[in-house]
């Protein structure tokens, strides 16, 4: 009996009751094919299929996944939670890498977590794609599309801040919730000491601190006040509100919480301020709330705000975790380039041929056919990277006519300045239409003649490819009619002393301008010429009375004045008119 009880004994001694884990796996699925490792590589917007599944040790139970909820986090700052959710689909609009963790709580609040990196392709780098030797063309002509393309380097940032580019409100109808995830860190971190973090930092302002609860819970479930509600004075601000209760912006004012504070509590420091200040504040509860808190997952930001007067904004905020928490080094990549995949397409296109590789960047030119129409062409430089992805770079080629700004015309003499506005012109020449010529992109040329004159300019490119221009300009002139005194005194007291022709009354230019040539001829009334006027200069100076024949003083009486003249509006005169001298 005593052997039996012993062995009872010792036997009853080494049973041990071991504590069931879980161990976490994740199937992946694109196109329905199975990915085969940690690492996911994908196209923009392509969908992922992640199963996940766990298995208990000791033993080879599956967990219940009815019954245990799952926690996606898809490392672009989005996640899913629920129960039975261990089957879910994703894809990423924009490319770089992702850390992508799932974990899993059963009824018996046995966790575990899971990760996979994502590497969504990115834009390469196109800056060099271009046309030859530009991208506007001469209609006609030919040119190169030059395609390059060179790999963007992706590297990890910490996601730790959040800023909005229209603040959140709160008030009491609208409560404010945003997370951060936290993807890179090892899945089983905990917060095991408060210098852990640094810093929570929050841009916000607020009409009265009073009203307002500031908490922050970890991706466990653990949490923190940071700021306690319906404590302290009444009515003090947070930044600079705009108090109007009308849901107008104010300011914002940076607050922040750690575990090594400067200030006291905001209900403190709100007893003797009208306006809490910006500073590093002390958390209304302590930091070790937090301690063994999962690191992975989503921080959550919430802030309340539970009377019906005064509202607030949140700006963004941010959560600062110690650097040696962080590792290094961060994770980066880059997508090369397929040679033989690249290749251009669009209007015209005649051939592509691949010039050069240099590791991931890839050259490929393409000549077009000449293009005859004035119009907008498209031209698409496609590549294939070693994710598979198509990146596609547009470049539009505009063929455009030869083209100058027309001057105004206008009463000549017209100094007329031309300008070759053709972009692709490397020379241009003029014809004025008045048998004149010049050359280079802007030049002046005067018009002295009345008439539409046809100006030509022909641009050409440094290929020899050539396009006309053609505009009208008008020139004219005011009328040529002209009065002549009927009377003059020639007594030398310098009133009415002359016998003048001048252009009509209202005209803004002299005789001389208006006429091609101009003659007069005076006659006594004997018939006797007693003078001539040979030019229009000498018509608007004046006859003084003096005679030709002898140098003396014309007689009073009946002058006759035969003119002859042709104007440069093209009229002709013929007159004959009488005037008088007295004395």
């Amino acid at each position: 009996m005593i052997k039996r009880f012993f062995l009872f004994t010792i036997l009853s001694l080494c049973i041990v009751t071991l504590q069931a884990q879980i161990n976490l796996f994740i199937n992946a699925k694109v196109d329905n094919i199975p990915v085969l490792g940690d690492t996911i590589k994908v196209c923009k917007d392509k969908a992922i299929q992640f199963d996940a599944y766990g298995v208990y040790t000791p033993g080879v139970d599956l967990i219940e996944a009815d019954s245990s909820s799952f926690y996606w986090y898809f490392g672009d700052q989005s996640s899913n939670t629920g129960k039975a959710n261990d089957t879910i689909q994703k894809s990423y609009k924009n490319g770089g890498g992702y850390y992508l963790i799932v974990c899993v709580r059963d009824t018996d609040q046995i966790e575990a977590c899971a990760r996979k990196y994502i590497q969504v392709s990115t834009d390469p780098d196109f800056e060099d794609t271009k046309t030859l030797p530009d991208s506007i063309i001469c209609p006609g002509s030919s040119f190169i599309l030059d395609g390059n393309v060179k790999p963007k380097e992706w590297l990890y940032n910490l996601p730790d801040t959040i800023a909005y580019d229209e603040p959140k409100v709160i008030d009491e109808l609208r409560f404010y919730s945003g997370f951060l995830q936290q993807g890179v860190f090892p899945l089983d971190m905990q917060i095991d000491s408060v210098e852990m973090i640094q810093s929570i930092c929050i841009s916000m302002e607020h009409s009265n601190q009073k009203d307002v609860e500031l908490k922050l819970t970890c991706p466990s479930g653990e949490s923190i006040i940071l700021k306690e509600k319906n404590a302290g004075n009444d009515n003090v601000f947070m930044g600079t509100p705009i108090d109007n209760d009308l849901g107008d912006v104010g300011t914002a004012m940076n607050y922040c919480f750690s575990p090594d504070p400067v200030l006291g509590t905001m209900t403190s420091v709100s007893n003797t301020s009208s306006t809490l200040p910006e500073g590093i504040y002390t958390a209304s509860e302590s930091f070790t709330n937090l301690i063994g808190c999962r690191v992975v997952g989503n921080w959550t930001l919430e802030a309340n705000d539970n009377t019906l007067t005064d509202n607030g904004f949140i700006f963004g905020w941010s959560i600062i975790f110690h650097p040696d928490m962080i590792p290094e080094p961060k994770w980066k990549f880059q997508n090369s380039y397929i040679k033989d995949s690249c290749y251009w397409y669009g209007d015209s296109v005649e051939i592509f041929q691949v010039r050069s590789q240099n590791g991931s960047q890839v050259n490929v030119s393409s000549s077009t056919l000449p293009l005859d129409s004035v119009n907008m062409y498209n031209y698409t430089f496609s590549v294939k990277d070693n994710f598979g992805c198509r990146q596609n770079e547009v470049i539009i080629a505009e063929v455009t006519a030869a083209n100058f700004e027309v001057p105004e015309g206008g009463d000549a003499p017209v100094d007329a300045l031309f300008e070759d506005l053709t972009h692709w012109a490397a020379t241009t020449t003029w014809d004025f239409g008045d048998m004149q010529t010049g050359d280079g992109d802007t030049i002046t040329h005067t018009y002295t003649e009345k008439g539409d004159y046809k100006i030509t300019m022909t641009s050409t490119d440094i290929n020899g490819c050539m396009d006309t221009d053609t505009a009208t300009i008008t020139i004219t002139f005011p009328s040529s009619e002209f009065d002549v005194y009927n009377v003059f005194t020639p007594n030398g007291d310098n009133v009415n002393d002359l016998f003048i022709v001048k252009a009509k009354q209202g005209a803004d230019k002299k005789l001389s301008d208006l006429m091609r040539y101009f003659e007069c001829y005076i006659y006594n009334n004997m018939g006797h010429r007693v003078h001539v006027i040979k030019s229009a200069e000498e018509a608007e100076n004046g006859w003084d009375g003096n005679v030709r024949e002898n140098g003396g003083k014309a007689s009073p009486g009946i002058y006759y004045c035969i003119i002859k003249a042709k104007g440069k509006d093209g009229r002709e005169y013929k007159e004959a008119m009488f005037f008088h001298i007295f004395y």
